[in-house]
């Protein structure tokens, strides 16, 4: 996985490219399906199939404030499916689960 300077996170968030940095890293989970962690939380889900991003809003830091608004800066254009805010991991979890369920039905 690539390491990469902040500045570039939104650039490679946009174009569904993996990578890491000192505190933040994207990866892959599934098909069309990528995470976003800052540290080891998970802050950001992104489904491409239905384009909706799910984040979690919840205040850990400064510097993870930072990471919601690079990933804000990334893919909110992207999001044509919406942006669905939680306060915490599960939060976003569970509304991605609701989500896939509704598609899958």
């Amino acid at each position: 996985m690539r390491s990469i300077p902040y500045r570039m996170v939104p650039l490679f968030l946009r174009n569904g490219v993996t990578f890491r940095s000192n505190t933040m890293k994207h990866i892959k989970t599934g098909y069309n399906l990528y995470e976003v962690y800052s540290y080891s939380t998970l802050i950001a889900i992104f489904d491409w199939s239905t384009r909706t991003l799910f984040l979690n809003e919840h205040r850990y830091s400064v510097t993870t404030a930072r990471h919601q608004r690079l990933i804000l800066e990334g893919l909110e254009e992207e999001a044509t499916g919406g942006i669905v805010v939680g306060s915490g991991p599960g939060a976003i979890t569970r509304s991605w689960g609701a989500d896939a369920a509704a598609l899958a039905v």
